[in-house]
């Protein structure tokens, strides 16, 4: 990107979220939902900070090696008990819900059978 700049290609004042996005090491990769960290480790340690930014994040003390199906559900029983905000505070509405605008990505329209 910085070339581009350099270059007169792009402006920096109007380099936007997708521009940038289209420069990440993994610019195709969906963002991430579900975050989960083992061995009682309670940080990300910029593990795709980008694609993470609006993740949950679950901890748990057990090691990768130690873990198995039961600790799987276990995470996801606790991820569909979490109200997403998407980066809206506790107080400010959800987006998503009626009245506010999905959050950035989300589809527009959704068919007859949901998401």
């Amino acid at each position: 990107m910085k070339p581009s700049v350099r270059n007169g290609e792009l402006d920096p004042d109007a380099i936007s979220e997708e521009d940038l996005a289209r420069h990440l090491p993994q610019p195709d990769m969906p963002d991430v939902d579900l975050l989960w960290r083992t061995g009682a480790e309670q940080r990300v340690s910029n593990f795709l900070p980008w694609h993470t930014s609006y993740a949950e994040l679950y901890f748990t003390p057990d090691h990768w090696p130690e873990t198995d199906r039961r600790h799987l559900w276990q995470a996801i029983g606790e991820y569909t008990r979490r109200q997403r905000r998407h980066g809206a505070s506790a107080d400010g509405p959800v987006p998503g819900t009626p009245g506010t605008a999905p959050p950035s990505g989300a589809a527009e329209n959704v068919g007859a059978g949901g998401l």
